[in-house]
């Protein structure tokens, strides 16, 4: 292993912590303070992109509805109140995001976040170390 990946694996073994009997980890930023441009307008854009292609797809829609609902139920994701979505900061990024089907499960959604999406040339990938590669490489052996 690597210097580097050692040192990513030290950052998230530190920044892991158990909330509401969830795991959290924390981000392995590139850097201390990131800024990250403010693509508000870049999302809203998706988002409307991808309100005209539920408007149109029921199926879609209601897959779409039902995953959404799953994530609020299980508490992976949550509304934020006014003053949170209000609130800015050099680390605020909106993580546009849409809906696929894979033609062998036609019943099956599968939303992909796309943490790739550019605003000005940043995207929040690009922001973020990679981390340590903990796979076993077959091939070696």
């Amino acid at each position: 292993m690597s210097v580097q990946d050692r040192e990513a694996l030290g950052k998230l073994n530190s920044s892991v912590r158990l909330v509401d009997g969830h795991y959290e980890v924390g981000m392995l930023w590139k850097h201390e303070n990131p800024w990250l441009p403010n693509n508000r307008m870049t999302a809203v854009a998706r988002l409307r992109s991808l309100k005209r292609r539920l408007c149109t797809n029921e199926q879609l829609c209601c897959k779409y509805r039902s995953f959404m609902d799953d994530l609020l139920t299980k508490g992976y994701a949550q509304k934020l109140t006014e003053d949170e979505a209000a609130a800015r900061s050099s680390r605020t990024w909106y993580l546009p995001h849409h809906g696929v089907f894979h033609p062998r499960k036609p019943g099956k959604i599968r939303v992909v976040f796309d943490a790739a999406a550019l605003h000005d040339g940043v995207s929040l990938n690009s922001q973020l170390n990679q981390g340590p590669d903990l796979t076993v490489c077959l091939v070696c052996y």
